[in-house]
């Protein structure tokens, strides 16, 4: 979900447990320049575009016996696809987090926050991302969290549970390469 608190969140973990930190938005920013020349019916492109970068970007830190943090929403479905081939082409062990909160509270966030600025273009694509379906996208036997961040207190209170519940999830062997560097 958009302004619920996935960077904030995502960059903590990334720094608590030692991993890199592979964020969409900060990617989509550099397909500015190439979007504004693509036709509407074209703009899809950006996004596959985006999900094959996160990918390699994945790939490489994964071979390089490291960890990723991927901030992104991913129910959305050609997004979801992409993290589901990646997750089984790795076969390295992940943990699901998925953020939601109040439509209201997130339509305001995101106003409020002005990055990228809610335009008359960009209102129906973020009607519709409040509007999906709300599930976790990787699920069973995946370790999946689901947070409610309507209330920021709450998240906050809860992080420092999510490093613990991560390394269990993914076992000692797997942070001890991850601390070795």
């Amino acid at each position: 979900m958009p302004a619920a608190g996935k960077t904030s969140l995502s960059r903590f973990l990334a720094e608590h447990l030692g991993f890199a930190h592979i964020r969409r938005d900060g990617l989509r920013r550099s397909f500015h320049s190439i979007a504004s020349v693509l036709g509407e019916d074209q703009g899809h492109l950006i996004g596959r575009a985006l999900d094959e970068v996160i990918n390699d970007v994945a790939r490489s830190v994964v071979a390089a016996g490291q960890g990723a943090v991927i901030d992104s929403n991913f129910n959305i479905p050609e997004q979801a696809e992409a993290v589901r081939a990646l997750v089984s082409e790795l076969k390295c062990p992940c943990f699901e987090i998925c953020l939601w909160a109040d439509a209201e509270v997130l339509r305001r966030r995101f106003i409020a926050r002005g990055d990228p600025p809610m335009t008359d273009a960009l209102r129906p694509y973020f009607e519709m991302v409040l509007a999906r379906i709300r599930t976790p996208v990787l699920g069973p036997p995946v370790p999946t969290v689901e947070l409610d961040t309507t209330d920021f207190a709450y998240l906050e209170a809860v992080k420092h549970d999510l490093i613990g519940d991560i390394r269990n999830a993914l076992g000692a062997p797997v942070l001890a390469l991850h601390r070795q560097r």
